[in-house]
């Protein structure tokens, strides 16, 4: 299954992304101001699997 996660390149985004990952989901992030490093540290090697898409919600 995917799952689409607002937020998900921030501290507690990256934590969701991460525990959907490890469950065998694909992950798209969609965010206003992405910031992928906090993605990185937490996913590492991981959070090439990521989608991260720009946009806002509003």
């Amino acid at each position: 299954m995917a799952y689409m996660v607002t937020g998900g390149t921030g501290f507690v985004g990256s934590w969701v992304v991460k525990s959907l990952l490890d469950r065998g989901h694909d992950v798209v992030c969609f965010e206003l101001a992405p910031n992928p490093r906090t993605l990185q540290v937490v996913l590492g090697v991981d959070a090439s699997r990521v989608r991260i898409v720009t946009g806002d919600v509003g």
